[in-house]
């Protein structure tokens, strides 16, 4: 039978993919891990993980194995759900976030939470990948799409805007495009993903022409950058591109809105610890709600938010 020491181990490597990063997810060194994953295919007497392209991979052996491990993690973090339900807010919780959300707007204004509880931890996952809470990768997350899982928890928390920027510097050489036809002939900065179906990337491919992406990048942060060094147009989070004093919003009528979400697991939805850092979110959101959607420039620019 499994132990839970070895599972958190096991479970470590194959959420991170490598014995680096489980080690600093542990908070042990890689030497440790390496050794504690060595001693436990010893023990179920086959190989766990592969080498595949740099990173760890289950195998056959250790996909069998994944079952039981979350199984095991499920029922451990239960009890001590269940231990903590009368006790004062501690202990930590793991949220994800989108990338740049949660560097730019969710990490400036975790002190006021943690000064209002001094027990609590928080461990950010800024992760570009959509982390899967059924399996215990993250406790709460925030989400721009609503999970397609019935088993998840799922409180709409506002919204923001997203409109197409470009720097001073660009619009004084190039001049401002005064129509969403003349974007065709701007080079323009975005991401070029096939695989997440983002309604900004949508839209800009709309008049993207040969050679007209001058830059690609998954990276909101490095997107942001591109623009701020005049490299073309981006749509960009109002909340991230406002507060750019080298950036103007182009074209101001046309705004793409997307949706915050936040997201747990129905066992936690009423754990302490849980509920007050998904309701200091959802008031975070709702006090910062000009920013988000791109209401701190002037009223003649601002847009006009949904319903």
């Amino acid at each position: 039978m499994l132990a839970w020491d070895d599972v958190r181990f096991y479970l470590a490597v194959q959420r991170t993919g490598t014995l680096v990063a489980a080690a600093k997810t542990l908070r042990v060194d890689a030497t440790t891990v390496g050794r504690r994953i060595a001693a436990l295919e010893t023990a179920i007497g086959a190989r766990l993980f592969e080498r595949v392209a740099g990173t760890l991979a289950l195998t056959s052996a250790g996909e069998a194995v994944l079952a039981a491990a979350l199984r095991i993690e499920t029922e451990i973090a239960v009890v001590h759900d269940v231990a903590g339900l009368d006790r004062r807010i501690a202990g930590r919780v793991r949220v994800a976030t989108p990338e740049a959300f949660g560097i730019r707007f969710v990490t400036p204004r975790l002190a006021n939470l943690l000064a209002r509880e001094p027990a609590l931890q928080i461990e950010l996952l800024t992760d570009r990948r959509i982390l899967d809470l059924t399996r215990r990768e993250a406790d709460l997350a925030v989400r721009t799409t609503p999970p397609a899982s019935g088993t998840l928890v799922v409180r709409k928390a506002g919204q923001y805007a997203v409109q197409l920027y470009a720097s001073t510097a660009y619009l004084a050489a190039h001049g401002e495009p005064r129509s969403e036809a003349a974007l065709s002939r701007r080079p323009l900065i975005f991401s070029g993903s096939r695989r997440v179906d983002l309604p900004e990337e949508r839209y800009l491919e709309a008049f993207l022409r040969p050679g007209a992406a001058r830059l690609e990048t998954s990276n909101v942060l490095a997107q942001l950058g591109a623009t701020i060094a005049g490299l073309g147009i981006a749509a960009l989070p109002c909340y991230l591109a406002d507060a750019e004093p080298g950036l103007r919003c182009v074209l101001p009528r046309r705004v793409i809105w997307r949706t915050l979400w936040i997201v747990t697991r129905e066992q936690l939805r009423n754990t302490p610890r849980i509920r007050v850092v998904a309701d200091f979110l959802a008031a975070e959101f709702a006090r910062e709600r000009d920013l988000l959607e791109g209401a701190g420039r002037s009223t003649a620019t601002r847009p006009r938010a949904r319903s």
